[in-house]
């Protein structure tokens, strides 16, 4: 299939499974193919007690290049993703490439901006992480997108960030489909 639209959405112990479902139902709700990656484990404990599970764990994916990487929030989720090696590397790469880059909740501060990912970007992030905003310049608004990064700035908000994050790879009749699917055109 061309065109096929990859997407790499990493999950941990304490990630907030309200902004993790709703980017990954909405992106493949418009045609991604979503891999879900845990950083730690395959069976993930999210931030309210859900349980979900991983297609796939962060040693099983292959070297490749997804055209978005897309980092749901949550407490300690947000942080177990700032700590994996592997995954920042992964995330690296994709950035320097001009990849699109979500994040949403606590995720933009501790995992974007704590890396670097944000220099001189505007974002949004959950605001008791605000503070914590040192290389991007933070933008207290739902959704903010500056070149390739969006940023969200919490759970309530996440189906505005998701569909931020797919107007940005797919064309607006995909988006309006989507959104005609979900009750909202």
């Amino acid at each position: 299939m061309k065109n096929l639209k990859r997407v790499l959405v990493p999950l941990a112990e304490g990630s907030e499974e309200l902004e993790l479902v709703a980017v990954v139902d909405i992106l493949r709700r418009a045609g991604a193919q979503v891999e879900m990656v845990a950083v730690d484990g395959k069976i993930i404990n999210c931030s309210k007690g859900v349980k979900i599970v991983a297609d796939k764990s962060l040693d099983e994916i292959e070297e490749t290049d997804y055209d978005a990487v897309i980092i749901p929030g949550g407490m300690p989720g947000a942080d177990n993703i700032r700590k994996s090696e592997k995954f920042i590397g992964i995330l690296k790469r994709h950035a320097e490439r001009k990849a699109t880059i979500g994040a949403i909740c606590a995720s933009p501060a501790l995992v974007l901006d704590y890396h670097g990912i944000t220099q001189g970007k505007k974002v949004t992030c959950h605001p008791e992480f605000s503070h914590m905003v040192k290389n991007g310049v933070y933008e207290p608004e739902p959704v903010v997108v500056d070149s390739n990064i969006v940023t969200g700035k919490s759970a309530g908000y996440a189906i505005d960030f998701a569909l931020k994050v797919a107007g940005l790879l797919f064309p607006d009749e995909v988006i309006k489909g989507v959104c005609k699917g979900l009750g909202i055109l």
